[in-house]
C-alpha cells in the first residue's frame, strides 16, 4: 500500500486469535489542491476446524467464501460494490 502509515498494518482485535484475526492498512498521498487519496485496506483470516456433524474445515470455509460473495454480487453476477472510479467532466465548451 503506497504512503501506508505503517507498513506492518495494525493489527485487528479478536477474541479469539485462534480462529479469526485480521490486518488493515491506510495511508494518504497528500497533492494539496491537485488532488489527494486516501486509501485502505482490511484483511480478514477466518480458520474453520473440521466437525464431524458440520463437515470439514475446507468445505466450511467454501461455503462460507460462497455466501460472502453472494453479498457482494447483484443481478446477473454484477459487483454492487467496487473501485471508485472518477467521472468524466460535465463541463462544456461554449462555440
Amino acid at each position: 500500500m503506497p504512503k501506508a502509515k505503517t507498513k506492518a498494518g495494525t493489527p485487528g482485535v479478536s477474541s479469539d486469535l485462534n480462529s479469526r484475526g485480521g490486518c488493515s492498512w491506510n495511508g494518504l498521498d497528500d497533492k494539496g489542491v491537485k488532488g489527494s487519496q486516501y486509501r485502505w485496506l482490511d484483511v480478514s483470516v477466518y480458520r474453520y476446524e473440521s466437525d464431524a456433524s458440520l463437515g470439514s474445515g475446507q468445505e466450511r470455509a467454501e461455503e462460507n467464501l460462497a455466501k460472502e460473495v453472494s453479498k457482494i454480487e447483484g443481478p446477473r453476477g454484477r459487483r454492487s460494490c467496487g473501485p471508485w472510479r472518477p467521472r468524466a467532466s460535465a463541463t462544456r465548451r461554449r462555440p
